[in-house]
């Protein structure tokens, strides 16, 4: 049989978020597995930083920095705000919150100009901003 195709990767991954009635009781397990999948079928910088999220939420940060850690500089540009805000979120649970705390405002930095990598949108801005408070980051950290 042939291997599946990205957009039912995808599907599958919509199927797992949709099955689940909350964020705790989501199989991160399973969404690791299906993310790994579109990213070798798919080589998306964009799916690897999904998988280090899901990765975390199953309880593996120390993992999901690791495979974090393995994106090129390349890949990191072009998923920036994300690389860094899933960043941020597995060193939190590690408990080191001056890193995570630098993640964040990294996450909501603007990319430099003539530099690759889009901003952050509206709801991962939203995210980061309520992150911020929550762990109580400095208001000078962050230049959004």
């Amino acid at each position: 049989p042939a291997a599946p195709s990205p957009l039912a990767i995808e599907a599958a991954i919509a199927s797992v978020h949709a099955a689940a009635p909350d964020w705790a009781q989501t199989d991160w397990s399973a969404l690791v597995a299906l993310y790994d999948a579109l990213a070798a079928r798919t080589r998306s910088p964009a799916a690897i930083v999904n998988a280090s999220v899901a990765q975390t939420a199953a309880g593996d940060p120390q993992g999901a920095l690791a495979r974090l850690d393995a994106l090129n500089e390349a890949a990191r540009a072009g998923v920036r705000a994300g690389y860094w805000a899933a960043r941020a979120t597995a060193l939190q649970k590690l408990g080191n919150d001056a890193a995570a705390s630098a993640a964040r405002a990294e996450a909501l930095r603007p990319p430099a100009v003539g530099k690759p990598g889009g901003g952050v949108s509206s709801p991962m801005r939203a995210h980061l901003e309520a992150q911020r408070r929550l762990y109580g980051d400095d208001d000078d950290e962050a230049t959004a």
